[in-house]
């Protein structure tokens, strides 16, 4: 699939994709780091997910729905990406038995993922949603500034500083 897609070469900071953007686009990355993330009505950004090597990142709704993009995507560092809009990948999946495969793998990862996403914003505290982003993406901690990793837990800036500190006081590594 990512045959056909096309290789762009992005600028930390550069967005990739906006909300209200009439196609849906999804993203491979193999270097570099990108970010989704929404924007309330108060003009504050909350951080839905990190795509680090090898991720995969797009407005799915918008893909498979044709609907214009809920979410905004940016480069956080100097990437390489392959950009693959909705028409380009249904007719990829029509043709190719072994992407359907691949794309339904990769799917399926990315639903359990989500789904331990919004149980810990539900049901676990900061420093809970701390322990087990430094768990499962200890590489990101030091690629990602303080606010975003705050944004994506749910938390304030001040409240990570907090966890971090009564974490590194219990002997753990934060």
């Amino acid at each position: 699939m990512l045959d056909r897609a096309r290789r762009l070469e992005v600028a930390k900071g550069e967005a990739l994709a906006r909300a209200g953007d009439a196609r849906g686009r999804a993203f491979h990355v193999p270097s570099g780091c990108l970010r989704s993330y929404v924007i309330d009505r108060g003009g504050k950004e909350h951080t839905m997910q990190f795509a680090p090597e090898d991720w995969y990142l797009g407005d799915m709704k918008s893909m498979m729905r044709d609907v214009p993009a809920t979410i905004f995507i940016a480069a956080l560092e100097p990437s390489v990406v392959h950009e693959m809009d909705s028409e380009r990948a249904r007719e990829a999946l029509k043709r190719d038995h072994t992407v359907r495969s691949a794309m339904f793998m990769k799917l399926h990862n990315h639903v359990i993922t989500l789904q331990d996403r919004i149980i810990d914003l539900l049901a676990s505290t900061g420093e809970e949603r701390y322990l087990r982003f430094i768990k499962t993406d200890p590489g990101l901690l030091q690629r990602l500034p303080q606010k975003l990793i705050a944004s994506y837990l749910g938390i304030t800036p001040e409240s990570l500083s907090r966890n971090r500190r009564s974490i590194a006081g219990q002997g753990q590594q934060a």
